[in-house]
């Protein structure tokens, strides 16, 4: 399945340098492992997209109400969709 998030500038730019490998959010969808979260970079002073853009794919899920986190949320390890198609590309 693919989820198209809105992904703040800090963040979007760690992911895409590849320094932020997990997204937290809240649990209002149905995430999976496996899933491509296409995240999309907006600007919340402005309320604007910038039209940068990067998919990710979960890889491993710890859903709230264990360890410390919220019922209501979920850290999701993500890698880049490239990297991983780079991979098996280099695997075969």
């Amino acid at each position: 399945m693919r989820h198209v998030l809105k992904c703040w500038p800090e963040q979007f730019q760690d992911i895409v340098d590849r320094r932020k490998r997990f997204e937290l959010r809240l649990c209002d969808r149905t995430y999976a492992v496996g899933d491509v979260l296409e995240l999309r970079e907006f600007k919340p002073d402005s309320a604007f997209y910038t039209g940068r853009q990067i998919d990710v794919q979960v890889l491993h899920m710890m859903v709230g109400g264990k360890f410390g986190l919220a019922r209501q949320f979920v850290v999701m390890s993500i890698c880049p969709v490239e990297d991983l198609e780079r991979a098996k590309g280099q695997s075969e």
